[in-house]
């Protein structure tokens, strides 16, 4: 389909993509944005620390054998530019399959949403999204997040 925009209307979609770099632009720059990125640069260490981190735990997954579906799920949010708070919503599949993994995954899931609540009622719900990539990061190395290894649950 972007294919068939590009030769139907390529100003259209320049100017889309322009503006959308723009906007990833503009927000990155925010100081209430917590994407791993933007922490580091912050104070003052090269962004390139979090791409080798990223790599080396879907490096590792992989290794591993950890389902590529949900590798390609914890790297889409660990890649994001912008993040705020309510952006951990879509970490919520992750979770769940790291929940049902066993006693240890559920533990951490716990643990972790009681973190997040604390953080919110701190009002630093920003802080939510590094707590929750490392997290999932964690529970995709840790947990068992491979095919046919989940349990029915009866739930």
């Amino acid at each position: 389909m972007l294919l068939a925009a590009i030769v139907l209307q390529p100003d259209v979609i320049a100017d889309f993509l322009t503006r959308g770099r723009e906007a990833i632009a503009f927000h990155t720059a925010r100081h209430d944005l917590f994407t791993p990125q933007t922490i580091l640069a912050r104070v003052g260490v090269p962004p390139l620390l979090w791409w080798l981190v990223v790599a080396a735990v879907v490096a590792v997954a992989r290794i591993m054998r950890r389902e590529l579906f949900w590798t390609l799920v914890w790297l889409s949010l660990a890649i994001t530019p912008i993040a705020w708070g309510q952006t951990a919503l879509l970490a919520l599949p992750l979770l769940v399959v790291i929940w049902q993994s066993g006693r240890f995954g559920a533990a951490l899931v716990l643990t972790t949403s009681i973190l997040c609540l604390t953080v919110v009622a701190t009002a630093e719900t920003n802080a939510i999204w590094p707590l929750t990539l490392a997290v999932t990061g964690l529970g995709l190395l840790v947990c068992p997040v491979a095919p046919g290894q989940l349990r029915d649950r009866g739930t």
